[in-house]
């Protein structure tokens, strides 16, 4: 069995989580009498590899294999920790019961040398008992990692109490078990350090301590060594002491007590954030040239890692990030990702395309339409698109991802334009084009159907609308000129295949001809055949230059078209007004013309005549333009419309892609001008420059690849299931069958890249979340080591490098590639879910007090800027302005964003406007001392937080005739064992700065992940849109100490340094000033030198 490491990797991680269990495929040549499939090797479009067959490389029981190593690794572990467990239990009973000594003390009391040895076999004892203590702190300096789980004699026992205790003591009890339990504790370490330091308390803690172990009275008289013995030994029974009181907080509770009373733990903190050896994910040394062919800029790479490890949903959702129509570019995209892969250096290319289509017809069958919620419309202009085709619905998507309002104009009564009425049933099922559509207008986009835009219509949405985005679909046949053109039964193959797509009656004769050889033709050709005429297809070139998908061809031979080469009509012949047949001349290739295929020369005297009673045209078509050429848009030659390279045509606002500009194209080249149109848009709407980013990576070929990570054995690609040549010349079901689930994930794991990519697995199953998403670096002062990056990395470049040089918690370059990939990463509270802390899906729920409601921020946010200065996250301005509610509220990280915490509240103390308002004195008196808030709003009326709660500080009470749980604040402790039990999503006990701070940034938060990442807003507003203030500011010179923070701080610069009697002073230019009150907030004087005012109240200068 060859595997490379990285999918070694990935089968280990699969397996973990139980996502699938490899099985052998359905093999070459066979067919699976049940589904009536036969096996066929799909064929690639741009290039076709011949290589000599190797035999496939089975690579069964490697499932089996990887659980069966994962199993022994974990009973190896409980071994050495139920050693461990009783070597402890075996020092503490000879420690403290007989004297400290591994033998009884009493057999040598009378010995003063044997006396001497026992202590001395006392302070090993002592030694042998922390010992497990010092190989943790060792293991921790060296590695950086928490080794508690691994080391601790205890680990087994708390996992496994931890897991299964069910909490059971009574409410009223739990209050008396807290106070006991705490108080053995500290009269434990208080007694230890009394011992060891303070010779008069020693006899009362000796005498103390023999009541309990007499085996310290009986070494209590030996030599100069029993003092040191003694002390020792109390600290030995201190520290046991510590470790049973630990174990019985588990036992009881359902949470882990260790790393609240573990002495280790400031300590392990501290020392990992100076290990030398930290983790991090290599650098992007360049890019992989399936992403880089990939017309709709889609994250292939990234894809492909989530489907070798089983997570089909995730891989869906990272690439609807670009693409909408994913389901639909898994049946019908050209697939030209494939062309140039990296693994055709060793064997075949892997099979991108199918890899799409079953993680698109997985998604499709599980639950319907899934994908991120509508966006609110923030911004206050409105965008038009003409055609809802796939260059209209991609434009659309992003444009409304971005806060726009987008209405698409539909000239058929079906929404999809040539995927609707171009592509037959057989290829695209319609219930795979409609999936995708109503995943659109899930987003918001409104798509109005049966609407011909022409010259006036135009003006009109030019009027309403902010700018315009031409996507009209190439509907419109080219002609031939020839003789007979005209005549009945000589039809177009756009409107063929259009009106056989739009369910309408189509009439054609039994002798069918279709002149052309591109996929139009192909098809047209195919839905001939299936309503049961002969087809001959007649093109005018050879085989190698046919424009048409390589397998379209091969399929259609097998069904029974007839193709013939370097063949054209020349007039066609009719009677009685009908077409009969036509002349035909023979062709030879010539010099290569302009579009790289070799010139047709016809060959003199080589006339024949075809029979035919129905000749289809599909020799290429162009889009219905005039209206547009009407308007004093700039056309190309072609028929095309002439734009920039942005998308922007001469007319200003109006922008035009896919097959408006390109002509016929792909439909990944129609999504991708979408987007790329999409941007313009915004960057004109925004007042921008509207250019275009070129990737500049370099292009990371197989020669790249390093030497360790080439396969070794070859593994071609599993076979395509397709339907029975019979059924398909008779049905119009779809003829190329999915994969299966074993097979996808076996193909996914052939993928031999070697780069990041950005797939977002190691942010999103770091139990600690401290892998930044902008740039897959880990932060050192919160990485444990853990090694779970490195195991789940699909591509093997997670890594370990070594510094001895601390970094500081969070470091923040804006330089650093940003993550394109992702739109899910780390659960901010993943951790705590991880150690046992929390139930159901996420430990958050609650509302922060005096949270503003989004309609009343939008209403009196300025936009000043301050807020974003001050947010010690980095959070604000791309959750705000790019991200919307869901990047500020949602617990789970998007790219460059983190969960907004609340711990600080910094905007709410800068926000001029009270937009963000700052947190009352009871609010932050709550927030920091962790004092519980029961939101009535959300909560359920469960009464499990009544029933937790180990003081008693919940109690139930009435409000308007329903019973809600009431926090008691004297009596509550902040534990946070109501909120960890609460059944309903949302977020922790707040918590902020003292008030009146303002934290300066960066301002690093906790170094383990904090349980406020919150949600709080479940539902976005509808056309509210941010209003300036009618305020403005008016420096009083009487109270002004000219310190001019206010000139630096303005953020558009409306005050600026006047000459005053000689003197200098900051005004405000009132035509600049925005009325955000950042210089009467930053104004150290008292009463304000600078304030706010009225327009009709602002005195005069």
């Amino acid at each position: 069995m060859a595997c490379g490491r990285g999918q070694m990797l990935s089968l280990l991680a699969g397996e973990r989580n139980g996502l699938f269990q490899l099985r052998g495929g359905l093999p070459m040549g066979l067919s699976h009498p049940g589904l009536g499939l036969t096996a066929q090797r799909s064929s690639q479009h741009h290039h076709q590899h011949r290589r000599s067959s190797m035999p496939v490389t089975e690579e069964r029981g490697q499932g089996e294999q990887v659980r069966r190593r994962w199993h022994l690794l974990r009973r190896v572990r409980q071994l050495v920790q139920f050693s461990l467990l009783a070597l402890f239990l075996y020092l503490v009973y000879k420690t403290t019961w007989t004297g400290g000594s591994l033998i009884p003390v009493n057999l040598f009391s009378r010995f003063d040398p044997l006396m001497a040895l026992s202590s001395m076999l006392a302070s090993r004892s002592v030694v042998l008992n922390l010992a497990p203590a010092i190989i943790t702190v060792l293991a921790t300096l060296a590695l950086g990692r928490i080794w508690c789980g691994w080391i601790c004699p205890l680990g087994t026992v708390l996992d496994l109490f931890g897991r299964r205790s069910q909490g059971s003591i009574p409410p009223k009890f739990r209050q008396i078990k807290y106070y006991l339990l705490f108080t053995i504790l500290f009269l434990a370490l208080f007694g230890s350090l009394a011992l060891m330091f303070f010779d008069p308390i020693t006899v009362f803690i000796r005498t103390l301590a023999g009541v309990i172990y007499p085996g310290i009275q009986q070494i209590s008289h030996a030599s100069t060594s029993s003092l040191l013995s003694e002390r020792l030994l109390a600290l030995s029974w201190a520290a046991a002491s510590l470790l049973l009181i630990i174990l019985l907080l588990n036992i009881v509770e359902k949470r882990f007590w260790c790393r609240y009373l573990c002495p280790l733990g400031g300590l392990i903190g501290l020392l990992s954030r100076f290990s030398w050896l930290k983790r991090r994910v290599k650098e992007q040394e360049g890019i992989t040239p399936c992403r880089l062919d990939c017309p709709a800029g889609t994250n292939v790479t990234g894809f492909v890692a989530l489907v070798s490890q089983g997570r089909f949903e995730k891989a869906s959702a990272l690439i609807r990030q670009w693409n909408p129509l994913t389901t639909v570019c898994g049946h019908v995209c050209p697939h030209p990702c494939e062309s140039d892969c990296n693994r055709q250096g060793c064997d075949e290319a892997i099979s991108i395309n199918a890899l799409e289509r079953f993680v698109g017809d997985y998604v499709m069958s599980k639950d319907g339409l899934t994908g991120p919620r509508p966006v609110a419309i923030t911004r206050g202009q409105k965008v038009a698109i003409v055609g809802a085709g796939p260059a209209g619905l991609s434009a659309a998507y992003h444009l409304r991802r971005k806060g726009y309002y987008v209405k698409v104009f539909e000239k058929l009564d079906v929404p999809g334009g040539m995927l609707a009425v171009g592509i037959p049933r057989y290829r695209l099922p319609r219930e795979v084009l409609q999936y995708d559509i109503d995943f659109v207008k899930k987003q918001g986009v409104e798509i109005e159907t049966g609407v011909e835009v022409d010259r006036q219509k135009l003006d009109e949405i030019r009027r309403e609308y902010g700018a315009l985005f031409v996507a009209v679909g190439a509907h419109q046949s080219r002609t031939l000129g020839l003789p007979g053109e005209d005549l009945r039964g000589v039809i177009h193959g756009v409107e063929f295949l259009r009106e056989l797509n739009l369910g309408k009656e189509v009439e054609i004769g039994s002798r069918v001809a279709v002149i052309g050889g591109g996929d139009v033709a192909v098809d047209a050709a195919r839905c001939a055949l299936r309503l049961g005429s002969d087809v001959t297809i007649y093109y005018r070139r050879s085989r190698e230059e046919m424009p048409c998908r390589g397998e379209e061809l091969e399929e259609a031979e097998e069904e029974g078209v007839k193709i013939q080469y370097l063949v054209t009509p020349s007039r066609f012949i009719g009677e009685n007004g009908h077409v009969t047949g036509m002349e035909c001349l023979r062709m030879r290739l010539g010099e290569p013309d302009e579009s790289g295929r070799r010139r047709p020369i016809p060959i003199p005297g080589s006339e024949f005549t075809v029979p035919a009673d129905t000749v289809i045209l599909a020799i290429g078509q162009y889009p219905d333009l005039g209206w547009l050429a009407e308007s004093g848009v700039e056309m190309a030659p072609g028929g095309t419309v002439k734009t920039n390279e942005a998308g922007m045509t001469s007319v200003p606002g109006i922008f035009a892609g896919g097959d408006a500009v390109s002509g016929p194209a792909t439909v990944a080249e129609a999504i991708g001008a979408g987007i790329r149109a999409a941007t313009a848009m915004d960057k004109y709407l925004c007042g921008e420059p509207v250019t275009v980013e070129r990737p500049t990576a370099r292009r990371l070929q197989f020669e790249d690849l390093p030497p360790e990570r080439r396969p070794r054995e070859r593994q071609e690609r599993p076979a395509v299931a397709t339907l029975p040549v019979a059924v398909r010349r008779k049905s119009f079901d779809e003829v190329r069958q999915a994969l299966t689930r074993e097979e996808a994930v076996k193909e996914a794991q052939r993928c031999i890249n070697w780069n990041c990519a950005e797939c977002g697995l190691c942010a999103q199953i770091c139990p600690m979340g401290t892998i930044a998403p902008g740039d897959f670096s880990s932060h050192p002062g919160e990485c444990t080591v853990c090694m779970d990056c490195f195991a789940f990395c699909p591509a093997g470049v997670a890594s370990l490098e070594g510094s001895w040089i601390p970094a500081p918690v969070h470091e923040y370059d804006p330089s650093r590639r940003q993550l394109l990939a992702s739109a899910a990463t780390a659960v901010a509270g993943f951790g705590l879910l991880r150690m046992g802390v929390g139930k159901g899906e996420n430990p958050f729920l609650l509302r922060p007090p005096g949270a503003t409601p989004e309609a009343e921020f939008l209403a009196k946010c300025v936009r000043c800027d301050q807020c974003i200065k001050v947010c010690p996250r980095q959070t604000l301005r791309p959750a705000l302005f790019e991200a919307g509610w869901d990047g500020i509220w949602t617990p789970v990280l998007v790219p460059r964003l983190g969960g907004c915490d609340y711990d600080c509240n910094a905007c709410g103390q800068v926000c001029p406007t009270g937009a963000i308002p700052p947190l009352s004195l009871e609010e932050k008196r709550r927030a920091v001392i962790g004092i519980a808030y029961v939101h009535r709003d959300r909560c359920i009326r469960c009464m499990l937080c009544i029933e937790e709660c180990p003081v008693q500080a919940l109690v139930e009470v009435e409000v308007e005739d329903a019973k809600f749980p009431q926090v008691i604040p004297d009596r509550c402790i902040g534990c946070g064992n109501c909120e960890h039990i609460c059944p309903v999503k949302g977020e922790s006990a707040i918590r902020v700065y003292a008030p009146g701070a303002r934290p300066a940034r960066p301002a690093p938060p906790p170094p383990t992940p904090t349980p406020e990442a919150t949600k709080v807003l479940e539902e976005t507003p509808e056309g509210v849109t941010p209003q300036p203030s009618e305020k403005r500011a008016h420096v009083h010179r009487d109270l002004c100490i000219r310190c001019m923070i206010c000139v630096k701080e303005c953020p558009v610069g409306a005050i600026e340094k006047v000459m005053v009697d000689d003197v200098e002073y900051p005004r405000v230019v009132v035509e600049t000033c925005i009325g955000c009150g950042i210089c009467e907030e930053e104004c150290p004087t008292d009463p304000k030198a600078i304030r706010l005012y009225a327009p009709e109240e602002l005195p005069e200068s």
